[in-house]
């Protein structure tokens, strides 16, 4: 039995491809939610789901752990699977910032989680480069084979759900030129100057569309006339996303769905873990002062997005690639 799990919805958008692909070819899966962020959890996305937190007897039948990406819920799994002695399979292995202040804590969540698991999908040659830098794959009594470039399963889920969205314009915010998503908590001294760039910047004429984080964060520290709107469902925000002319964010899985649908992206942050995005993959890293927030989104809006490569995340066949490694681990 394969074992996933997740608490986020970064993780459920980046898994759900990858277990609906499990399922097809009728493999065992178990998928375990915690809920870390339970109000950005949807079901919808990625059915069939436990709900709780993880108990040693999850991992008593298991064959394989899977975890996604660098949360305290794939941290608290990978530690679980080790001391298991469960094989543990990272998704989104070798991002990196080298600073364990930025993102935090993820940075330190991931570092660990690459010391202890053992089979690394990359979604770049740059993560795989990490990695082999830092001695993983190496350890004695690694697999062969323990590092891959898969690319990353966020290009099915985002290309995926725009074709069914086509033509359809369906939330009322649907036209928004200029899209906001601010959270991270490194960036809470900040978000004051970051608003104030966007209003700097932002012409009288362009909408500005804000869905707030549950955390009220930075909403807490606006200083603006920007308005933030309830959090959006993932489909939702999708659309919307695909549908702006530029989006100003501190997120790094924005960033990534930014890149593949080709909208120009300037990234609130002074160090980004994402940066095979940045120049010709629309992304621009804007810092967190003001001056040079309103900076980056003058020169996001001079970019052709038609122009963008949206590659550096792989072909969209992330999911078959990570499911055939699958198969041939439970095979031996």
């Amino acid at each position: 039995m394969i074992l996933v799990a997740y608490g986020t919805r970064p993780e459920a958008l980046k898994l759900a491809p990858v277990v609906r692909e499990a399922r097809r070819r009728k493999l065992a899966v178990e998928v375990y939610c915690t809920m870390q962020s339970p109000d950005l959890v949807s079901y919808e996305m990625l059915p069939y789901t436990h709900a709780g937190q993880l108990a040693p007897w999850m991992f008593e039948t298991a064959e394989l752990v899977v975890v996604q990406g660098d949360t305290r819920t794939a941290f608290e799994a990978a530690l679980k699977g080790y001391e298991a002695g469960v094989p543990v399979f990272h998704i989104e292995a070798g991002l990196r910032t080298h600073d364990t202040q930025s993102p935090w804590p993820e940075e330190g969540y991931r570092q660990m989680i690459a010391r202890i698991a053992q089979y690394h999908a990359c979604t770049s040659t740059l993560g795989l480069m990490h990695l082999v830098e830092e001695g993983v794959g190496t350890r004695r009594g690694t697999p062969t084979g323990a590092i891959r470039v898969t690319g990353s399963p966020v290009v099915e889920s985002a290309k995926g759900r725009m074709s069914e969205l086509i033509g359809r314009r369906s939330h009322p915010a649907i036209g928004s030129d200029i899209l906001v998503t601010l959270h991270r908590r490194e960036n809470r001294p900040h978000f004051a100057n970051i608003l104030a760039g966007i209003a700097d910047a932002a012409f009288p004429t362009e909408r500005i569309c804000w869905p707030s984080h549950p955390n009220d964060w930075a909403a807490n520290a606006n200083p603006t006339a920007i308005t933030p709107i309830k959090p959006l469902d993932p489909w939702e925000f999708i659309e919307l996303l695909a549908s702006c002319k530029l989006v100003v964010t501190d997120s790094g899985g924005v960033q990534e769905e930014a890149h593949v649908l080709g909208v120009p992206c300037v990234v609130a942050r002074t160090v980004t873990d994402r940066p095979e995005t940045l120049g010709d993959g629309g992304g621009i890293l804007a810092g967190v002062t003001r001056e040079g927030v309103a900076q980056a989104i003058r020169e996001a809006r001079m970019m052709d997005n038609t122009r963008l490569t949206r590659t550096a995340y792989g072909d969209g066949s992330a999911s078959r690639q990570i499911v055939d490694w699958w198969t041939q681990i439970l095979k031996g």
